[in-house]
């Protein structure tokens, strides 16, 4: 398992080993955007 607050570069962690990684495709999308919001509306597929 790899200490992510030791402050130490970690070049030994390899993807699929100690980090696993999940695609997750949320039913949103984004409708317009300005300074520090952005406005989502949901969709149906």
């Amino acid at each position: 398992m790899a200490d992510v607050f030791n402050g130490e570069a970690q070049t030994d962690i390899k993807l699929g080993r100690e980090r696993r990684r999940m695609d997750v495709i949320l039913p949103y999308q984004m409708v317009r955007s300005s300074r520090g919001v952005t406005l989502y509306e949901r969709f149906d597929a």
